[in-house]
């Protein structure tokens, strides 16, 4: 796995990461919000319904005890109205609870049995109501402290009490499911997140050392190179990778460099060579003209020396070209003359073919 693949490896990971935890926490955060929600709207909500109920309840009994203790009649027939108004908030809470506070099947059941209690109540108060109507005020008050109307107030209220409690349960249940959820969603991104960290924090270190350790021994293969001029160095190849790429790169670069002065060497020793040849020859050269020169020089002595000879020959000459008389008389001396200049014209001729 080369660099680029192991840095895209570490982000991906990374990423993934981020996305999970933070795709997760939305999830959890809308699960939250639904049981907070259903919380408030259904749990909250009945139980302040069936506490309105309850209070309805408490309402009806202390009309029915200032019903019962008082003596006047406007002050019963105001608390008969206080019962009829209590009768039509019970009525009207009740269809309210079961058109929108309905949780499920048992709370409906425990719903009819708080009408049913209602229903018992009501039958129990009217019979309390017609033994006053009777003027048997003992018998009544009787229903009212102890008797079947106190049974059936207290089943009521107990009926109430049961709903709420079932209520209150559902609520504590959905707290629970939210702590469970809570926790359970603790322990999951905890894991993720440090897997995550321990994951890419391995990656990246292993990343990091990696490109440290390639980039300076190619910086030290560099700088060595650059101080030293060895041309034999090499950078070492641990990986096929891009810095592993760049390193056999940078070798090829030396090796075609080395190889390129080895040329320049080898052809300025052949113009080296060259020269020196030259040289010699130039020497050669300059030998053979100074010797040249010589027999030059030894020729221009021997033409002059042929010309005194040849000149001296004219002079000799010359009297032999006097009148008659002179010529006889020295006629004898002249031949030997003659005789003498072509002995030493002969020389000459060999002295100057000798030096030519």
């Amino acid at each position: 796995m080369n660099i680029t693949q192991r840095l895209l490896a570490t982000l991906s990971l990374a990423l993934l990461a981020l996305l999970a935890v933070g795709v997760g926490g939305l999830w959890q955060l809308r699960e939250s919000q639904e049981r907070f929600t259903y919380f408030n709207d259904n749990t909250l909500t009945s139980v302040r319904t069936l506490s309105d109920l309850r209070d309805t309840v408490s309402t009806m009994r202390v009309s029915l005890y200032r019903y019962a203790l008082s003596p006047e009649a406007s002050s019963r027939s105001e608390a008969v109205q206080d019962l009829a108004k209590a009768d039509e908030v019970f009525d009207s809470t009740v269809a309210t609870y079961e058109r929108t506070d309905l949780s499920d099947e048992t709370d409906r059941q425990l719903l009819e049995a708080d009408r049913a209690a209602a229903r018992q109540y009501r039958a129990e108060r009217g019979r309390f109501l017609e033994r006053f109507a009777a003027n048997d005020d003992e018998g009544a008050r009787g229903m009212l402290v102890g008797g079947s109307l106190f049974v059936a107030a207290s089943a009521l209220r107990t009926a109430i009490d049961k709903h709420v409690a079932y209520n209150a349960g559902l609520g504590e249940q959905v707290v629970a499911s939210n702590g469970k959820a809570y926790g359970l969603a603790l322990k999951v991104f905890s894991a993720v997140i440090a897997c995550a960290f321990l994951v890419a924090g391995a990656l990246g270190y292993s990343l990091y050392r990696r490109i440290h350790n390639s980039l300076a021994e190619i910086e030290q293969t560099l700088r060595y190179v650059s101080e030293s001029l060895d041309l034999d160095r090499r950078a070492s190849v641990r990986h096929e990778d891009e810095i592993g790429r760049t390193a056999v790169a940078f070798n090829q670069l030396i090796e075609r460099v080395a190889l390129a002065l080895r040329e320049v060497r080898l052809s300025t020793d052949s113009v080296s060579t060259a020269a020196h040849q030259i040289a010699a020859g130039n020497a050669d050269l300059s030998t053979r003209t100074e010797q040249q020169a010589a027999s030059l020089e030894q020729s221009a002595a021997s033409m002059e020396e042929l010309t005194v000879t040849v000149r001296q020959n004219a002079d000799n000459a010359a009297p032999g070209q006097r009148p008659g008389g002179q010529c006889r008389r020295g006629g004898g001396a002249g031949r030997r003359g003659r005789a003498a200049d072509g002995g030493n014209h002969g020389c000459n001729q060999h002295q100057f073919h000798s030096h030519c």
